[in-house]
């Protein structure tokens, strides 16, 4: 996302779906035009706002239905009305707004209507700002398709629709073979602006990019993470080159988290929620600890929930002199619309600091020197606030 620049917002929020959003905001049509956060400089103030989900869905509340295949979730509508909202008041208080939607975007599975009232139940925010995302199982996942798990939670989207909808800043396949990182955003990209060499993902939906104070990397937990792995490589690369100088705070984004409350652990399923956090820790815990990583942002599970500072399951003491933590904090912001998620644990996992299932949305403010994290619920009342430090590593 450029700095100070004025960006198209066509290709994520023109153009979906006819159906108007009443009072807040009916059948708008693009392009759309909005600055992106200002630059991250070493003696920048500047305080940059973002609305943190994942799992949302959408809710026709037209009457519309398609045949009971559709995910209706009625909290998601109210949680997009409380950010456009929460925004128009706000608008003001900040140097720069972003969307971060953490896969489980639509949950269209194959119906395009649903794509269109999902972009229509969002418009006016993602017209007002960067709508960033990464891609979740019912985008990916399908049988023989390329995916790591192999199920059928996309039914056969196989991820198009998802980059064809949302082109963020992915790797690019060439022709020939080759690979390039595309630097462009979702806010600056349209079908028209492809290059004629190829089309925006390659099936590489993991990419990075600067907000403010924030340095967020977005993976692909659909995609094979381990090492040795395209997207090992890429995450590792890009870790190793933060200037924590210009952005002290580093966000990883991903569907599937690396620690969950959750019963699920099924030794016969490739995709239970405690073996895939397993393995995401095996593959990534290691590396996020000794390159900084401030935070995880993730959904999967339809709740919310946020770990201490933690390394290897265990929570860890902040530096003595700053505050700043010394390992990852692991937040789960499941919990935008989609039906919720009751099995947790009877006793909470002890690197837990949160674990509320009730739905909301996560509102994220941040200048160089703090980034505060405040969850609510439906009625607007604080589920969770967290404030961190920048890392001293």
């Amino acid at each position: 996302v450029g700095s100070n620049t004025t960006a198209s917002a066509s290709a994520s929020a023109s153009g979906h779906g006819g159906r108007g959003g009443g009072e807040w905001g009916a059948s708008l049509r693009g392009p759309f035009y909005f600055s992106a956060a200002p630059s991250a400089a070493e003696d920048d103030n500047s305080v940059v706002s973002l609305f943190a989900i994942a799992d949302m869905g959408e809710f026709p509340d037209d009457g519309w239905s398609d045949m009971d295949e559709e995910v209706s979730t009625q909290p998601a509508l109210v949680v997009s009305r409380m950010m456009i909202d929460e925004y128009r008041q706000g608008v003001a208080n900040s140097d720069g707004w972003l969307l971060l939607h953490n896969g489980d975007i639509s949950y269209a599975r194959g119906f395009g209507a649903i794509w269109h009232a999902f972009f229509d139940m969002v418009e006016p925010l993602a017209a007002s700002m960067p709508y960033m995302t990464s891609i979740g199982n019912h985008e990916r996942d399908f049988p023989h398709s390329g995916d790591r798990y192999g199920g059928t939670d996309s039914q056969g989207e196989c991820g198009v629709p998802y980059m064809m909808r949302t082109p963020m800043p992915r790797q690019e396949a060439e022709r020939g073979g080759e690979e390039r990182r595309e630097t462009s955003s979702s806010a600056e990209m349209s079908s028209e602006t492809w290059p004629s060499s190829g089309r925006p993902g390659g099936d590489k939906p993991w990419y990075a990019f600067d907000f403010g104070p924030i340095h967020f990397l977005q993976m692909s937990t659909e995609h094979a993470f381990e090492e040795g792995s395209d997207q090992h490589t890429f995450i590792e690369d890009d870790l190793s080159h933060v200037d924590r100088r210009v952005t002290p705070f580093v966000v990883v984004g991903m569907h599937r988290p690396m620690y969950i409350d959750s019963t699920f652990d099924d030794p016969s399923v490739n995709s239970s929620d405690q073996g895939v956090a397993r393995d995401l820790r095996a593959s990534l815990e290691p590396l996020f600890f000794e390159k900084g990583v401030d935070m995880t942002w993730a959904g999967h599970h339809h709740s919310y929930q946020r770990t201490c500072s933690v390394y290897q399951s265990r929570c860890l003491k902040p530096e003595a002199k700053t505050g700043a933590n010394v390992a990852p904090v692991h937040v789960v912001m499941g919990h935008a619309g989609a039906g919720l998620c009751t099995n947790i644990e009877s006793k909470r996992p002890p690197f837990f600091e949160s674990v509320e299932v009730e739905h909301g949305y996560t509102r994220v403010q941040a200048t160089r020197d703090f980034m505060e994290l405040t969850s609510v619920n439906l009625q607007g009342k604080v589920i969770d606030k967290v404030v961190i430090v920048p890392s001293i590593k």
